[in-house]
């Protein structure tokens, strides 16, 4: 299980990789809402016409097992969650290689059909990730392939679901998201505080035995987070951001299980280290299993604009909110859960401190280019004079190499990633230092700048 909570913080990292850079502005990087094109009629070349420099890095019996599983659910469902078709144009993408294996081809003749899948390599300068980006003159879901000796079926193919339906957005949510601001990766323990109140009145109210006790639960969320309101905890921006991610996270625990207890499983996993970002999956996961509950059409005509509670609280029938001084907080671990917050905010305000006097005062290894975070236990600190920060153990891979950090800060800014090294030891294709060590493949070096600074290169370049 370890796994299934690893890959959605994946998913919420590298949405976020894709856009951020020192002082740039997070945003939904979505696409004008009108229908993927049209394909075109091309002639498919077949694979021995086609000059590709490798092999595909990607095992394609694997893929396509993969694709046909997740049609399998799309045809499963029938239309009935949404009330349209979930089919989209799908790929896998290896971060290190590049290599691209899809569910059908582009419009432009660059994915070459191969039994039941089509591939190709995309180029430097195309955004990959978990996530949606065009190509070939297409809108796809996109899902990073990790070559681990094993891949969890039920994980994998809940973020292919979660991905393909973010292409499948442009026909079910009307309007265009605004975008986020930086101020989602800087939770202040009041924050955190009121985020889990309301996850702890919302599980309640999904598990709560008796109608009675139900509403109860939901009065108090809806109360908590009516408090996030009234104190500027919850904006355009989580609204806008409950709808986006929200039931696209919804969808993909809908169709990746079978029953409840194993969606409510898979919220506590990723729970574990909420913020007021991945709040916003959760919760519009929830609220929507709620509405599903109370047998309301609530995803027809719905809007980035729709306030998910205000549904809710109409299909419940609540006229009226408690004060947030007069509920029972410590139903929900309202005194451990604020010395918790204490503690954990004042844990980051010291990491927040050495890590600013690190990048001043030492050194730094930098290393360009897309990657994959394929194992960590860290939280993020966006810090705005550096940018946003991974604070914790990390084990980054891209073409490059692997760089592990142990307790300590990386930095990230666009596609460019920096840790500051106190000391470095260089053995051919390997570098270590106090708290990090660094494995080179073939074709790279470290070397050092004119500024005192570590880079990785290829060599000669």
């Amino acid at each position: 299980m370890k796994r299934q909570k690893s890959v959605f913080l994946i998913l919420v990292l590298l949405f976020v990789l894709t856009s951020c850079g020192r002082g740039d502005t997070y945003e939904l990087e979505l696409p004008p809402v009108t229908p993927s094109p049209t394909p075109l009629i091309i002639d498919e070349p077949e694979l021995e016409d086609y000059e590709i420099a490798h092999e595909s890095s990607i095992p394609l019996d694997e893929a396509a097992r993969f694709i046909r599983i997740m049609q399998d659910v799309f045809d499963e469902d029938g239309g009935a969650l949404w009330g349209i078709d979930l089919s989209a144009p799908f790929m896998f993408v290896d971060p290190v290689t590049r290599h691209a294996v899809a569910n059908r081809p582009d419009n432009q003749g660059n994915l070459v059909r191969q039994g039941d899948v089509y591939v190709g390599i995309l180029s430097d300068r195309q955004r990959i990730g978990n996530t949606i980006a065009h190509f070939g003159g297409v809108l796809w879901g996109m899902a990073l392939w990790t070559n681990s000796e094993e891949h969890n079926d039920s994980d994998m193919v809940r973020i292919m679901i979660h991905e393909v339906f973010h292409v499948k957005q442009e026909v079910l949510i009307v309007g265009t998201p605004q975008g986020t601001g930086l101020d989602f990766f800087s939770d202040s323990a009041r924050t955190r505080t009121l985020i889990r109140l309301e996850l702890g009145a919302l599980l309640r109210a999904i598990t709560s035995e008796t109608e009675t006790e139900r509403l109860s639960a939901i009065t108090d969320a809806l109360s908590i987070r009516n408090e996030r309101v009234q104190r500027g905890r919850l904006t355009r921006e989580d609204r806008e951001m409950e709808i986006h991610e929200g039931t696209a996270y919804y969808t993909d625990l809908m169709l990746g299980f079978n029953n409840l207890d194993e969606r409510i499983h898979a919220i506590e996993e990723l729970a574990e280290n909420i913020s007021r970002l991945t709040a916003t999956y959760i919760f519009g996961a929830l609220y929507g299993f709620l509405l599903d509950d109370f047998s309301v059409n609530w995803k027809y005509g719905i809007r980035y604009t729709t306030n998910l509670g205000d549904l809710l609280q109409e299909a419940a029938g609540i006229e009226e909110l408690i004060p947030f001084e007069e509920l029972n907080l410590e139903a929900y671990g309202y005194t451990e859960i604020v010395s918790q917050e204490t503690e954990r905010a004042e844990i980051s305000a010291t990491r927040r401190r050495s890590t600013r006097e690190s990048f001043a005062e030492q050194p730094v290894l930098r290393i360009s280019g897309m990657g994959d975070f394929s194992d960590y236990n860290f939280e993020i600190l966006f810090m705005p004079d550096l940018g946003m920060i991974y604070y914790g153990n990390i084990v980054f891979t891209n073409i490059a190499g692997t760089l592990k950090v142990h307790d300590g800060p990386f930095l990230l800014q666009g596609m460019e990633y920096e840790i500051p090294v106190k000391d470095i030891t260089i053995e051919e294709s390997r570098a270590f230092g106090h708290n990090w060590e660094l494995e080179l493949n073939d074709g790279f070096e470290m070397v050092e700048d004119n500024t005192g600074d570590f880079i990785v290169r290829r060599i000669g370049g």
